[in-house]
């Protein structure tokens, strides 16, 4: 059986090959095709949304992102519900408007539309959030006034949670600030404590006139606690309503 001749492209009828005059009067597809190249191009890639991710470059401490990829896949979507909390809680900025002036904003989301109050377009003024050191300067000042207008040197203070948070203009405090107000009131000489009823503030010179206290009060106590054998209701009846909640007088006189 004779062997089939192989075709060469300048013997194929159907599709000769090209001369310099072809090549010159060859067009791009999308140009020959606008409409067809068109309908193509709508297909391709992911579908546009209305409010797509944008890529921002974020520095953080090693230790943040390390303790954010541990929590495993998917981190991204978490960080950015964590961080669309904080917007909503106003931990990241704040505003100089007043509560009539808000507005309900939708946000898509991957897990569904999210509405939020924010300002309104034209009150979006925002104003500096006061950090640690302000706060602390603020309080230092308060206590060093009040003890110019009645002479006496001021050893303790309380302030109730309201105050607390006017001074602070903050309206939630949480215990990361509370640690760093701490830090700096140091240096004013100065120690914060938080109770169930109050915010106080202390002279940290004036602890070293209390009584001392050690733990060879409760040795016994201690040992039976690390062996696992700690009577806590005996504990507990010792000390009765003492530890009961006291409720606050809002400000001083």
């Amino acid at each position: 059986m004779p062997a089939k001749k192989r075709h060469t492209i300048a013997e194929d009828e159907d599709n000769p090959e090209w001369t310099d005059a072809d090549f010159a009067r060859a067009r791009p597809f999308k140009e020959g095709f606008p409409e067809l190249y068109a309908s193509w191009a709508k297909q391709r890639g992911r579908p546009k949304v209305a409010r797509p991710k944008v890529h921002i470059g974020l520095r953080l401490a090693a230790d943040v992102v390390e303790a954010i990829r541990a929590t495993g896949p998917g981190y991204n979507a978490r960080v950015e519900k964590a961080l669309r909390g904080a917007i909503h809680n106003r931990d990241i900025w704040d505003f100089d408007i007043k509560l009539d002036r808000y507005e309900v904003e939708e946000h898509a989301a991957s897990d569904g539309p999210i509405k939020v109050m924010a300002p309104k377009q034209e009150q979006r003024a925002m104003r500096k959030i006061l950090d640690a050191a302000t706060v602390a300067l603020l309080i230092a000042s308060n206590i060093k006034r009040r003890e110019d207008e009645t002479g006496k040197e001021v050893q303790r203070v309380r302030m109730s949670e309201a105050s607390f948070r006017k001074i602070s203009d903050r309206r939630r405090i949480d215990d990361r600030f509370l640690d760093e107000l701490n830090e700096v009131l140091t240096d004013h000489n100065l120690t914060l404590i938080r109770t169930s009823a109050a915010i106080g503030i202390l002279r940290a010179s004036a602890v070293l006139g209390w009584p001392r206290l050690n733990a060879a009060r409760v040795a016994e106590e201690l040992r039976d606690a690390r062996a696992g054998t700690l009577n806590v209701a005996k504990l507990e009846g010792e000390l009765g309503s003492d530890g009961a909640a006291i409720e606050d007088e809002d400000e001083e006189a």
